[in-house]
């Protein structure tokens, strides 16, 4: 087992030195890791660039199908209201209760908003002269 184990290590050495390092042994102080702080600087020059193009290209996207379907920003973020209720006996109405305020209507969809059928005649209250209001 022993055996295996240092045979494991110097099979490991032997490839670490083949490897090529981001810097120089030779040199001394920061000058050592110029390679190392090069390709740092290439890689997030690379990020910022591609940060940017993404961000101007989902900008021109939402831009123009928003132009297409004539929506706005303001609708799209738009969200329903939600109040908490003071007593929890109170959830149960306001869980049923939403903000339809952004709905459009039949009768706003429509130009002719459709006639509201009248009670039959049985159905409205009787009044008699005893009980009229004046």
């Amino acid at each position: 087992m022993i055996q295996k184990a240092k045979k494991f290590i110097g099979e490991v050495r032997t490839e670490l030195s083949k490897a090529t390092w981001p810097w120089d042994p030779r040199e001394k102080g920061i000058k050592k890791y110029r390679e190392l702080i090069d390709s740092t600087g290439v890689v997030l020059v690379a990020m910022v660039m591609l940060g940017a193009f993404v961000a101007l290209s989902d900008f021109f996207l939402v831009n123009a199908v928003s132009a297409f379907t004539r929506t706005g920003i303001e609708e799209r973020v738009r969200r329903p209201k939600f109040t908490q209720p003071e007593h929890p006996a109170d959830a149960k109405e306001n869980a049923s209760t939403t903000d339809h305020s952004n709905v459009a209507t039949s009768s706003e969809k429509n130009e002719n908003p459709p006639e509201q059928p009248t009670p039959p005649p049985d159905a409205l209250p009787a009044q008699s002269p005893a009980t009229s209001p004046e």
